[in-house]
C-alpha cells in the first residue's frame, strides 16, 4: 500500500467512511447481529441487542429532559450499563461525566456541581452513594 492508496477515493472508497462510536455500534450490530458482544456476569447481549439497548437509552435521555450538550454523570461499575451509557450519551448529543467509584461523597458532589450534570446514573451498588 502506498500513501496514494490512502487518499485516492477510487482505491477503496468503501473503507473511508467516518467511524464514530455511534457509526461503529450500528455497523457492528448489522455485521455481527447475532454474535455475543457483551458478557457481564450472568448477562449476555448480542451486538444487535446492545445496539437496541443503546438506542432505547438514547430515547430515555430525551424523555427525561436531557438536551444535546447537557452533561450526564455516571457512577457505575465496569458493567454493561456503563458501556450502554458510553454509546447512548454521545449518540444523544450530550456529554458523559464518568465518576470514579472510589471517590468520597463530597468529592462526587463537587464534581457533579462543577460539571453542571443534569442527571446522574448509578448502578445498584452505588445507589446509596448517589442519593
Amino acid at each position: 500500500m502506498t500513501s496514494n492508496d490512502i487518499t485516492d477515493p477510487v482505491a477503496g472508497e468503501f473503507t473511508f467512511a467516518p467511524l464514530s462510536p455511534a457509526v461503529f455500534l450500528a455497523r457492528a450490530a448489522q455485521a455481527f447481529a447475532d454474535r455475543i458482544a457483551i458478557v457481564d456476569g450472568e448477562h449476555f447481549f448480542t451486538y444487535a441487542e446492545h445496539h437496541r439497548r443503546v438506542l432505547a437509552l438514547t430515547g430515555a435521555l430525551g424523555a427525561a429532559g436531557v438536551r444535546a450538550g447537557d452533561r450526564v454523570a455516571a457512577l457505575c461499575a465496569n458493567s454493561h450499563v456503563m458501556l450502554e451509557l458510553h454509546g447512548a450519551i454521545p449518540l444523544h448529543g450530550s456529554v458523559l461525566v464518568p465518576l470514579n467509584i472510589r471517590l468520597s461523597v463530597p468529592e462526587i458532589s463537587y464534581i457533579l456541581e462543577h460539571s453542571g450534570a443534569t442527571i446522574l446514573f448509578a448502578t445498584e451498588e452505588f445507589a446509596e452513594t448517589a442519593a
